[in-house]
């Protein structure tokens, strides 16, 4: 069960983020709070995102690599797109952005497995 709705957030955010990435959207209205950097930050919490089900499917370090090849293919497909356009800053802040979440988990992980197993996390 754990699986399966793991794998489902997995499907649902590639589906937003292609959606999303891809559409011809008008930029970020002027005023918005996210004005001048709110393309780079919404790749970051996109992809942030979409590293939580990876990394719980796969692990950190496959997560890591699948979720920021995921960057890269989105801009790369943003560069032929119409009304779209690459930016090297929207690659950084994505691979940034599941980095951050991948490092997250992982220690997340390591913490309740350790109290699990009887042991608090301040004990070697």
């Amino acid at each position: 069960m754990y699986r399966r709705l793991t794998f489902l957030g997995l499907i649902t955010c590639c589906g937003l983020i292609l959606t999303y990435g891809l559409a011809p959207w008008p930029s970020l209205p002027q005023g918005v709070w996210l004005q001048r950097q709110g393309d780079t930050v919404l790749h970051a919490l996109a992809f942030g995102a979409l590293a939580l089900p990876m990394t719980l499917l796969t692990g950190p370090g496959p997560g890591l690599v699948m979720t920021s090849a995921a960057a890269g293919a989105l801009e790369l497909l943003q560069s032929i797109a119409p009304g779209r356009e690459a930016d090297i800053s929207d690659l950084v802040a994505g691979v940034g952005g599941a980095l951050f979440v991948t490092i997250c988990v992982s220690l997340i992980g390591k913490s309740s497995r350790k109290w699990r197993h009887g042991k608090t996390p301040r004990e070697k």
